[in-house]
C-alpha cells in the first residue's frame, strides 16, 4: 500500500503495468471535489451537524428535495488536473479503468437518478469512463440494496451505495464475466482499500493500493460559520443552493 498526494507514482505503476491489470478509481476527494469550502471533508463535522439538522425538523421526502436542489447547484472541479494525463495512457494503453464510488442511486429530489447525475458529472471534468472501461453493460445488482438505493455498474462506474467497496467490486466482477489478474485501486480512505485488497486476496488478483491524500493534506478552504448559516437558511427556505461566490453577493 502506498500513500501518496500526487499522481506520478501512480503513472508509474500503470506505465510498468501488464495488459492484464485493471485500474480502479474512487470518484469523490480523488477525482474531483465540490468547488465551495463547506463539501471539504475538513469541514465534514460542520456540513454533518447542518444536514442532521435539517432532517430532524422535516420529513424524509422534503429533506430529499433540498438535497437534491444542493446536489443540481453544487459545482466540481478536478482535485488535481494532472489524472488527465493518466486517463490517456490508460486508454492508449488499452488497460480497462472502472470507477468505483460509494454514492447511492435512484430518486434525490429534483434529480431522477442520482447515478446519471454523477456519471454527468465526471463527463463535464472530462472524464468517460465508458469510454476508459470498454465496457456498454449496465446491470444492478439486487443483492446491494439499501439505504441509498441499490449498487449499480453503469457507463464504466461502479456504484456501490455505501456498501462494502471489495464485496461489490468483486460482485461487479461476476457480472462482468472476466477478472483482472492484477488490480491498481486508488482511493483517499485507508478502509476502502484494505476492503478491496482483502477481497483481490482471495480471489488470487495481485493488489497494489495507492491511499490519495491530496485532498485531505493540503491546507483545506477556509470557511466562515455565520456564511455556511446563511447557505443552509438560503436552502431550507429559499429552495435553492449559494455558491461561495454567490454569498458574498447575497445581501
Amino acid at each position: 500500500m502506498h500513500r501518496t498526494t500526487c499522481w506520478e507514482p501512480i503513472q508509474n505503476a500503470i506505465t510498468q503495468a501488464s495488459q492484464d491489470t485493471w485500474v480502479i478509481f474512487d470518484v469523490d476527494d480523488v477525482l474531483l471535489i465540490p468547488e465551495d469550502a463547506i463539501f471539504h471533508p475538513a469541514h465534514r463535522e460542520t456540513f454533518v451537524t447542518h444536514a442532521d439538522r435539517l432532517h430532524g425538523k422535516m420529513e424524509h421526502e422534503e429533506f430529499m428535495d433540498l438535497w437534491g436542489i444542493l446536489f443540481t447547484a453544487r459545482k466540481a472541479k478536478l482535485v488535481d488536473g494532472k489524472v488527465l494525463p493518466v486517463l490517456e495512457l490508460i486508454q492508449n494503453r488499452k488497460i480497462k479503468a472502472f470507477a468505483l464510488t460509494h454514492c447511492g442511486t435512484g430518486k434525490v429530489g429534483c434529480i431522477e437518478k442520482l447515478e446519471d447525475w454523477r456519471i454527468a458529472e465526471l463527463k463535464s471534468l472530462g472524464i468517460s469512463f465508458d469510454v476508459l472501461s470498454q465496457c456498454d453493460l449496465e446491470s444492478e445488482f439486487e443483492q446491494y440494496r439499501g439505504k441509498y438505493g441499490v449498487a449499480i455498474l453503469k457507463s464504466g462506474v461502479i456504484f456501490a451505495a455505501d456498501f462494502d467497496k471489495g464485496a461489490v467490486l468483486m460482485h461487479a466482477f461476476d457480472v462482468l464475466g472476466e477478472t483482472p489478474k492484477e488490480l491498481i485501486f486508488i482511493d483517499d480512505k485507508h478502509h476502502n482499500l484494505k476492503a478491496v485488497e482483502s477481497a483481490c486476496l482471495a480471489r488470487g488478483i495481485a493488489f497494489q493500493g495507492f491511499e490519495y491524500v491530496a485532498v485531505a493534506e493540503n491546507d483545506p478552504f477556509p470557511i466562515n460559520l455565520e456564511k455556511v448559516d446563511i447557505q443552509f437558511r438560503v436552502l431550507e427556505n429559499e429552495k435553492k443552493w449559494l455558491s461561495d461566490q454567490e454569498l458574498e453577493e447575497y445581501p
